[in-house]
């Protein structure tokens, strides 16, 4: 039995001082067979090979991926309120949010169909499978019987636009990183901006269109130091050319909330955050 690097180099301090002490004394520790015995180390996970659409070069949402995330309560009228649900379309380097009014084929497809005449006709998109969103949660349910008692409907609506639905295995929600990461940032930011407030549909809508201007916004790459590198890559480039930029707004943010109208509010809300 013996301590550690640095309890042992203490130990023989105390009569000796040896020449590279902590170096010598880590290498005869790593010999030790009783602790290789009780701190195994663990082989290395083979990693497959990314798929052909992850590493060929094509324009923006070309492959996309798609997730539902939701119920999102918004209001209905003066005493009545609703849910609606995010449509959330990812291609590997940017997203397309989309709000969506209920699980239903119909908006689903029409959700599909406004984003792609925003963003063009995909040749690929990727999706869980329908058992993914098997739970407890009825919400779970009713997304696993959108997307598996219409799935013929979806895929003749995909047939005519030339387009291939790929269903990931079922479960096997980490074959889906790439949106199911997108789907915990738009929720984030989304918290962070309404925190717990009751918004209608045009209003959610509206935010949801500027967390996807902030997801979009995100760095791609390391930022370097150097001076003269003063743009960083962000998915934004790959959608119009330029960065993302908001309209200029009035400082809203010391203003009492009693004071605003409600399109002033949704601006002090995103200025908070």
């Amino acid at each position: 039995m013996h301590m550690g690097p640095q309890g042992l180099l203490a130990h023989l301090r105390g009569r000796y001082w040896p020449l590279s002490g902590r170096q010598t004394i880590r290498r005869v520790l790593r010999k030790c067979i009783a602790c290789f015995r009780v701190r195994p180390s663990e082989k290395p996970r083979l990693i497959g090979n990314l798929p052909k659409e992850r590493v060929t070069p094509h324009r923006a949402f070309i492959n996309s991926g798609i997730n539902y995330a939701g119920s999102f309560p918004i209001k209905l009228s003066r005493n009545k309120t609703g849910k609606a649900y995010l449509c959330i379309f990812v291609c590997f380097s940017t997203a397309h949010l989309e709000l969506v009014s209920d699980l239903i084929t119909t908006a689903f497809l029409n959700a599909l169909k406004r984003f792609m005449a925003r963003r063009g006709r995909c040749a690929n998109l990727f999706s869980d499978n329908g058992t993914n969103f098997i739970g407890a949660n009825n919400e779970l349910q009713a997304l696993s019987r959108l997307m598996d008692e219409k799935r013929e409907n979806i895929e003749r609506f995909l047939a005519d636009q030339a387009v291939q639905w790929h269903f990931i295995p079922a479960y096997s929600a980490h074959m889906g990183g790439l949106w199911e990461a997108v789907v915990k940032s738009a929720k984030t930011n989304l918290k962070r901006i309404i925190g717990n407030s009751l918004l209608t549909f045009e209003e959610l809508s509206t935010i949801f269109a500027q967390i996807e201007a902030a997801l979009n916004s995100r760095p791609l790459c390391l930022v370097f130091n150097d001076p003269h590198d003063y743009e960083v890559l962000i998915p934004g480039h790959f959608i119009i050319g330029e960065p993302l930029n908001s309209f200029p707004e009035p400082d809203l943010i010391e203003v009492l909330t009693n004071r605003l109208t409600r399109f002033q509010l949704l601006s002090q809300m995103r200025q908070n955050f």
